[in-house]
């Protein structure tokens, strides 16, 4: 028997609003789980750093940088307070999608940051 606390269904639908390009419920739902104790500050790094990631891919999408840098730096902070090899690949498929955003002086300095960091 599986037991299931539903403490990751916010998480779980944000990024699934995610990859179906509904963005804002997407964010909504993804800020809203930022919030919840399983996930704050302190907690489970992993977890609160691909929430972080997501609402990163989302400023990607939007073409908006500074969402971008903003949570993709909190991101790279917890994947290198963690050593989160998981988070750490999160932010590599997120550099894929930087596109036109990477002629941004703060997302090349992003992606480098992110190519600093250890994939485990």
């Amino acid at each position: 028997m599986i037991y299931v606390d539903g403490s990751r269904l916010a998480e779980e639908r944000g990024a699934r609003y995610v990859q179906l390009g509904r963005l804002d419920l997407a964010e909504q739902v993804l800020q809203s789980a930022l919030r919840q104790g399983a996930l704050a500050e302190g907690q489970s790094f992993r977890r609160r750093g691909a929430v972080l990631a997501n609402l990163a891919a989302i400023g990607v999408k939007r073409k908006d940088p500074e969402q971008a840098v903003v949570y993709a730096r909190k991101a790279i902070h917890l994947a290198r307070e963690s050593s989160s090899g998981y988070v750490a690949r999160r932010l590599q498929a997120l550099r894929m999608d930087f596109g036109s955003l990477a002629h941004d002086v703060r997302v090349a300095e992003l992606d480098a940051e992110i190519k600093a960091l250890s994939v485990n």
